[in-house]
């Protein structure tokens, strides 16, 4: 099937290419931002850069009007929806780009893994673990201020009250116990900690 038609199939349409000058500034936005709310991780800002310079970037139309941005890792593509404005880019890719750099691919281009997410086992498993994990590092970056949240039923304190709340809430209350670093580094920058 055509990428055409499988993005179709998600509530995808592509409208338009992003040019080379917006996604190197996505791309430096977002590198200088990961690495400055990181600094712990010893990031490199160019390497960043540079990985985050290749990945394709479009606008498009969703089904489903509430999403700013969404990465395929099949193309490797990142799709903004074309109703937000043009300035708010780099915070919408903040979540995606983590999930490009944390993508680890095997000679033949196959992924393999996705942070946490094991893709080429017969019961692939991590999957909600590394989304909350990616989210939680986007607010921390984003600022994103941590409020209650009514889920199922439940009022809970979550640091990510728009976006994966309970499990964002459960992640923070493990990392409360063994502290961020190993969560955020064992589930990204992999080819970017050299």
């Amino acid at each position: 099937m055509n990428i055409d038609k499988i993005l179709k199939k998600e509530g995808i349409e592509l409208v338009s290419t992003l040019n080379n000058e917006k996604v190197s500034s996505i791309a430096n936005k977002v590198a200088k931002k990961i690495c400055s709310t990181f600094p712990e991780h010893n990031l490199n800002q160019h390497d960043i850069f540079s990985e985050l310079s290749k990945v394709n970037m479009y606008f498009a139309d969703f089904t489903n009007n509430t999403i700013g941005a969404k990465y395929y890792y099949k193309n490797q593509s990142i799709y903004f929806n074309r109703k937000y404005e043009l300035k708010k880019l780099s915070d919408l890719s903040i979540h995606e780009c983590i999930h490009f750099i944390q993508e680890k691919r095997n000679k033949s281009g196959n992924l393999d893994r996705f942070g946490l997410y094991c893709v080429n086992k017969l019961n692939p498993t991590g999957l909600a673990l590394n989304e909350a994990a990616v989210q939680l590092m986007t607010t921390k970056i984003a600022k994103t201020q941590p409020d209650y949240v009514k889920y199922y039923g439940v009022n809970l304190y979550t640091p990510s009250p728009d976006y994966y709340p309970l499990e964002c809430a459960l992640l923070n209350q493990i990392i409360y116990f063994i502290g961020s670093f190993p969560v955020f580094h064992s589930i990204t920058f992999v080819c970017c900690v050299l």
